[in-house]
């Protein structure tokens, strides 16, 4: 189906499209909005618009909180449709999965758990079904935990998402083995790791051109290849229509443990001991504030998913959430019997803890996910006033710093502007996600300001600046102002190389 829309920008509509905006609820504007319904009718729509010079917004589920999904004009495609495995293939380094774009985490999950994939004919003697026997001796699984369930792998490895482990096994795109790409000619090419590799500052395009960059200058080691540049594009290059999912031997015992402390400099404490002498088996440590808290209190009451979720302590001013996975539960009970010793050090009492195992882990997933999803409610709620408020929120890491230091430093900023917030984060290299939800302009003025002290702090910390959620729109003039001018040059040189008429996402990371 096609809707007709304005290609200027409208007045903020009451209702408008879901495609036409995201999870930022950052609104855009297109000309037509698409979604084709299989795989050669995206590639037959993709080079009309390449042909006659149409900007195009490719999407996936729009889960992005940068608006890197929301069109600025043009044609919005929307990949959700093309959401099939497509092949099961078993390399040297083990078992890689291909999949659509819009194929979806909680998709991937429960295939790999059924270890059964639509694309396979049963009753068939062929290399797959014998592939596909191999595999169904093991259990397999994909290490990236992204967090949300309903994100495609298309949308992961465009944004190259990261998640509750990425501190401790990496961002998606260490995982994925190669990609299928639709570049600026029309032609759809494999693109595999190892290929297309730089050397003394150049690389070989798939077709045949060669790509001068230095890789450092774009932020990449000097012997990366073309999917590092690909992986974390944001759509800017062009369209991700094939993921190659390299999947590893799933864990035979997983667990979670949730620990409340009656104060934010107990937590931190708690888990400043943790990443000190961190257990093999940890694979997450994430913090949630008194007010995360109270946003999951907000949601447990409209989300009957939610009332598995035992109930919080009243006296809880913050959550600290590990994750441990292990073939060996022997690591786990010691790493567990590591956290009670921990918790009793920094003041916190054990007896207000979950101790959840395997299947009860979605548990701590869902009150994880919890804020994120009731920051998006509240921030409707504020809109629907009048106002028109996009949320503030940090995304960057500075390593080296004392967890509880720089907590308090945050609520010194914080209350020095007035701001109420919302924290939430990961405590491997300090990357806390501060949230505000402005309801005047003054806030909106004073939220900026302290996010860009907050870069600045980052930055002479030599820490991530955009680390989990992307540039997209949302954050571009942040990362104009914060990047060097280097690497700007760079990647405003790569996408004209890959992208000389700028017809793909257009205005992400640039105006």
């Amino acid at each position: 189906m096609t809707t007709k829309k304005s290609t200027s920008p409208p007045p903020p509509p009451s209702g408008p499209s879901s495609c036409l905006r995201d999870e930022s609820r950052l609104e855009g504007f297109a000309s037509e909005i698409k979604n084709p319904a299989d795989h050669r009718t995206f590639l037959d729509l993709a080079r009309k618009c390449l042909a006659r010079g149409e900007p195009m917004t490719f999407q996936g589920a729009r889960t992005g909180l940068a608006g890197g999904a929301v069109p600025q004009g043009g044609t919005a495609v929307g990949l959700g449709a093309l959401d099939r495995p497509v092949a099961l293939e078993k390399g040297p380094g083990g078992f890689e999965l291909l999949v659509q774009p819009g194929y979806t985490l909680a998709a991937l999950r429960r295939d790999l758990a059924r270890r059964k994939f639509d694309f396979i004919s049963p009753g068939r003697a062929s290399r797959a079904e014998k592939v596909l026997a191999e595999f169904q001796r093991g259990s397999y699984f994909w290490p990236p935990d992204p967090g949300e369930a309903a994100a495609t792998l298309g949308g992961a490895a465009s944004t190259n998402a990261a998640g509750p482990n990425a501190g401790f096994r990496g961002p998606a795109g260490g995982h994925i083995a190669g990609l299928n790409f639709l570049f600026s000619d029309g032609e759809e090419r494999p693109v595999r790791r190892g290929e297309h590799v730089f050397r003394e500052g150049a690389l070989r395009l798939p077709d045949g051109r060669t790509l001068e960059a230095d890789p450092r200058a774009l932020g990449l080691p000097p012997t990366a290849d073309l999917t590092d540049i690909l992986i974390g594009s944001q759509g800017m290059y062009g369209a991700v229509t094939g993921v190659r999912l390299r999947l590893s031997p799933a864990p035979a015992h997983v667990w979670g443990l949730v620990f409340f402390a009656g104060s934010e400099q107990r937590a931190a404490a708690f888990m400043e001991l943790f990443l000190d002498s961190p257990p093999e088996p940890l694979v997450s440590l994430d913090y949630l504030d008194k007010a995360s808290l109270d946003v999951v209190a907000e949601m447990r009451g409209k989300a009957s998913r939610l009332a598995e979720i035992p109930d919080l302590p009243g006296t809880a001013r913050g959550a600290v959430l590990a994750e441990f996975q292990s073939m060996d539960e022997g690591l786990i009970e010691q790493a567990s019997l590591a956290a009670l010793r921990f918790c009793q050090e920094a003041g916190l009492d054990p007896d207000d803890s979950w101790a959840l195992t395997d299947a009860e882990t979605d548990k701590m997933r869902m009150l994880r996910h919890a804020v994120p999803e009731g920051l998006g409610g509240r921030l409707d709620r504020v809109r629907a006033q009048g106002f028109p408020a996009l949320r503030t929120s940090t995304d960057f890491t500075v390593p080296g710093r004392g967890l509880g230091e720089l907590l308090s430093e945050y609520r010194r900023d914080l209350e020095g502007g007035g701001l109420p917030a919302v924290v939430y984060g990961h405590a491997k290299d300090n990357h806390l996600h501060v949230n505000v939800i402005p309801e005047n302009d003054g806030q909106v003025a004073r939220a900026g300001e302290l996010a860009r002290h907050w870069l600045e702090r980052a930055k002479k910390a030599r820490g991530g600046l955009f680390v989990e959620h992307g540039v997209g729109k949302l954050r571009r003039e942040l990362f104009l102002e914060a990047e060097s001018p280097e690497r700007i040059a760079a990647l405003r040189s790569l996408k004209k190389t890959l992208d000389p008429n700028n017809l793909f996402n257009p205005g992400n990371m640039f105006a």
